[in-house]
């Protein structure tokens, strides 16, 4: 089964905290979509334009957001 966790990531590229997303599939390109579409509804709700949703990362107390796609038991 494959999901998808949300890192802060520090400017030292240090994970200080993971959380689970509500995201899972059977296969890495389906949760890859649903990843997709859930950062699409979030950036549309922060306000970031259509065309800079893939490069645009945001940064909350000095740390970014990353975003990756893990295979559970």
């Amino acid at each position: 089964m494959w999901s998808a966790d949300q890192m802060r990531v520090s400017p030292a590229s240090v994970v200080t905290s993971t959380r689970p997303l509500p995201i899972s599939a059977e296969t890495r390109q389906a949760a890859s979509d649903k990843l997709e579409g859930f950062l699409a509804h979030t950036y549309e709700s922060w306000g970031v334009d259509p065309e800079t949703r893939r490069w645009w990362g945001r940064q909350d107390g000095g740390q970014t957001l990353w975003f990756r796609l893990i295979e559970r038991e």
